[in-house]
């Protein structure tokens, strides 16, 4: 298989993965978000080449979250990221690949926000059962 048959057939997959879940009789938000979490903020994604906006929301984010995810885990050909690299490389695309209004969301939740929900995991573990249902 060429470089462009194996491109053509992971281009596929959005398209793919959508048709599949329209069929399972998912929502329509739902399906759009899969078939287009491969769409860059600046039209150069796939499959629709959408930019900006007209990519839906939960596409955005699902693409945002989907990058982090693989940066930060191991793949056959290279090592996982630590998250902090991760975020510096998805920050670098920021308005190329990635949404500039969901970026910031990602950097808070990675740099402050998970902080407060493991303390907030911690401290509800540490209840008693009788405080829990009170």
């Amino acid at each position: 298989m060429q470089d462009a048959d194996i491109r053509r057939a992971v281009e596929r997959h959005p398209v793919l993965g959508a048709r599949k879940l329209e069929e399972l009789g998912f929502s329509r938000p739902i399906v759009q978000a899969v078939r287009h979490h491969h769409e860059w903020y600046n039209g150069w994604g796939y499959p629709d080449g959408l930019s900006g906006v007209s990519i839906p929301l939960l596409a955005r984010i699902l693409m945002v979250a989907d990058a982090f995810v693989s940066i930060t885990s191991n793949r056959p050909f290279r090592s996982a990221s630590s998250e902090e690299e991760a975020l510096e490389e998805i920050v670098g695309y920021t308005g190329i690949q990635f949404d500039p209004y969901v970026v910031p969301v990602l950097e808070k939740i990675v740099t402050h926000e998970s902080r407060e929900t493991e303390s907030l995991i911690n401290k509800t573990l540490d209840l008693s059962a009788e405080e829990f249902e009170a």
